[in-house]
């Protein structure tokens, strides 16, 4: 496993590295070309002193660019969630390539860890968290109640497409209200490795709705049963409390595989060149480590002959 993974992490830098140089010369511009000079590339240093102080730095970038942007309402918010022992690890290395991602679109992101999910922390099923941070940024008061959408990326999952376009996404099916990647098992109907969510009334249902399912099960598997409770062919649409969902199938864009997740398995030979982006599922820790660190070195080495650009 660690060989193929070893082929798959060099197939994986060197898309990196030419998704990097294409956003900078590509005619639609992102809103802000990554550089170590400003913003989240300034922790480019940190990552040499290991996960905290990669971690501690971009949470205090992210942190900024927040005050400075002030009004949300233009933005799409980017959300994930580790513990301590996937602080020390691997995750500090794979959320530096989402937030430099997000920040070349403007978007604003927020790491959440066990204290500042507060409640909406699953202690049952870690897994279900992210449903709960989603809603904890989404709800009234929320740190991105204001925003267009939200996405929570898991931990194991790095963007490596720059080119990832959310708010193009969004514009291309403005029926859909949630978009995520079909699973490669069978038993599961979406992988909840990436979601997006707009801040709309449907999106926000969806995300209760699956809240208050059973958090004995996976959150996959709940969704799942969601999904299937809400199939034209019954003649009783699903209850949640007093209220149904029979526009649940409308609303919900179901993607390929690929375009919000890694088509697998196995991971390493269903690997493509034009992936978008990167879940480690099922891999050890040492092997997210190991690529997720390689990208953020790949990345931060592109980005230092980049030229100067707009202070964010």
């Amino acid at each position: 496993r660690v060989k193929s993974m070893s082929v798959l992490s060099m197939a994986w830098l060197l898309r990196l590295a030419a998704s990097f140089v294409a956003a900078q010369n590509a005619g639609d511009q992102p809103e802000t070309a990554f550089s170590v000079h400003h913003g989240v590339g300034t922790c480019c240093a940190a990552r040499q002193m290991g996960t905290a102080a990669l971690d501690d730095c971009l949470k205090g970038v992210l942190r900024r660019q927040r005050r400075v942007w002030g009004e949300m309402s233009s933005k799409i918010g980017i959300i994930s969630f580790y513990d301590a022992n996937l602080r020390a690890s691997f995750a500090p290395y794979a959320q530096f390539v989402n937030a430099a991602w997000a920040e070349t679109h403007g978007h604003a992101m927020v790491l959440e860890d066990d204290h500042s999910a507060g409640e909406w922390r699953e202690p049952r099923d870690i897994r279900w968290t992210k449903i709960g941070v989603m809603l904890k940024a989404l709800e009234p008061g929320g740190w991105c109640a204001n925003c267009k959408g939200v996405a929570w990326v898991d931990a194991d999952l790095a963007v490596i497409s720059f080119g990832l376009d959310l708010a193009a996404l969004m514009a291309s099916s403005p029926q859909a209200s949630v978009w995520m990647s079909q699973d490669a098992d069978v038993r599961y109907m979406v992988n909840s490795g990436f979601i997006l969510a707009r801040n709309d009334a449907h999106g926000l249902a969806v995300l209760r709705a699956w809240w208050a399912q059973d958090h004995g099960q996976n959150e996959q598997e709940a969704f799942s049963k969601l999904w299937q409770a809400n199939s034209p062919d019954k003649s009783l649409s699903y209850q949640i409390g007093q209220k149904s969902l029979p526009w649940l199938r409308d609303r919900v864009a179901v993607l390929p595989p690929s375009a919000l997740n890694s088509d697998c398995c196995p991971l390493a030979a269903k690997y493509t060149t034009d992936a978008r982006v990167l879940h480690l599922m099922g891999v050890s820790g040492q092997v997210r480590a190991a690529v997720f660190s390689e990208a953020a070195d790949a990345l931060c080495t592109a980005a230092a002959s980049a030229p100067e650009a707009q202070r964010i």
